[in-house]
């Protein structure tokens, strides 16, 4: 794509960013692209996160969750190989799914994940809706209670666990439901970081340094 730029590369064990833990209260949509390094099929047995807040509110309940990742074999509530969009209103655990249950290694995919305040949770496949959908309208919650889990890009929350293998770039947050020709007119060009709604955006164009 033309916006494309440098990326950044995870190496399935160990690499992730750590972008806090309060910058996605509020947001309606998430998108990135994201490109594996391995196929990723029904066959996975464990997941594969591209961005995950995992929190636990120290009352053994987890509390406004919310992420994008790869569903195992081994979990009863998506089917294998799927790309997942979770999250939790309070502890109410909400989750829709992509069409695919197969990702190309070396091939270049987009997500988009969004919440619309009428119509609800929508996910998007290289600008395509999938079929999926649920009606929960909440926005993403802010964190409350006194332990908490920062978002990672590339890992399951603060936990060492679940990493992605392979490439992502264009990470978007935004406080508005983007929609779908709003997604297709700029999935494949860079931003300049004042559109209106953008919350948070993080291109891995640096080009240097391993921090």
């Amino acid at each position: 794509s033309q916006g494309s730029g440098y990326t950044l590369t995870f190496d399935g064990n160990s690499e992730f960013v750590d972008v806090g833990d309060q910058v996605a209260n509020g947001c309606r949509t998430i998108e990135m692209w994201f490109k594996p390094s391995v196929d990723i099929t029904s066959s996975l047995t464990s997941p594969k996160s591209l961005i995950i807040r995992d929190f636990d509110n120290a009352s053994g309940q987890n509390t406004n969750e919310f992420g994008l990742f790869f569903s195992p074999n081994n979990w009863a509530l998506s089917s294998p190989g799927e790309l997942v969009f979770l999250r939790r209103v309070g502890t109410t655990q909400i989750q829709i799914v992509s069409d695919s249950d197969f990702w190309e290694a070396e091939h270049w995919y987009h997500v988009c994940a969004t919440i619309d305040p009428v119509s609800g949770m929508k996910l998007y496949i290289n600008g395509v809706l999938q079929q999926d959908t649920d009606a929960s309208v909440n926005q993403i919650g802010t964190q409350t209670g006194t332990q908490w889990d920062k978002i990672s890009i590339g890992r399951w929350g603060s936990q060492n666990i679940r990493y992605f293998e392979g490439e992502i770039d264009e990470v978007r947050l935004w406080e508005n439901t983007r929609n779908e020709s709003e997604i297709r007119d700029k999935m494949c060009s860079s931003l300049s970081g004042n559109e209106q709604g953008l919350r948070a955006y993080w291109n891995f164009d640096g080009g240097t340094s391993t921090t």
